[in-house]
C-alpha cells in the first residue's frame, strides 16, 4: 500500500500571509485540527494547529497577525508513492501524531 491510498487528495490550506482569524474560521467551518501552511509557490513550509491559533488569539488578541507567524516550520513531508509503513515509521520515530 502507498501513502496516496490514505492520504486527501485534496486537503484544504491557508498561506502564509493569511490572518489567524481567517485560519480559525477555516478550521471551525470544515471540522479540521490542522491546516497545512502553503508559501506564495504553493510549497508546503508549515502546518498550523488549532492550539496555535488559540494561543495566538491570547496573545495578540484583535492584533492582526499572519499565520507564517504562528505555525509550525520545518514541516516532515513524504511524496504520495512512498509505502505507507514507511510514512508510519517516520511519524512514529518523529512522534507525529
Amino acid at each position: 500500500m502507498q501513502v496516496r491510498d490514505y492520504m486527501s487528495a485534496a486537503p484544504v490550506t491557508i498561506d502564509t500571509g493569511a490572518d489567524y482569524k481567517q485560519a480559525f474560521e477555516i478550521m471551525q467551518q470544515d471540522k479540521l485540527h490542522h491546516l497545512p501552511v502553503l508559501d506564495s509557490g504553493s510549497k508546503v513550509v508549515g502546518i498550523l494547529a488549532l492550539r496555535d491559533l488559540k494561543l495566538a488569539a491570547q496573545l495578540f488578541h484583535e492584533a492582526p497577525v499572519e499565520v507564517g507567524d504562528v505555525m509550525h516550520s520545518p514541516v516532515t513531508t513524504i511524496g504520495p508513492d512512498a509505502d505507507l509503513v514507511s510514512a508510519i515509521e517516520r511519524l512514529t520515530e518523529q512522534g507525529i501524531g
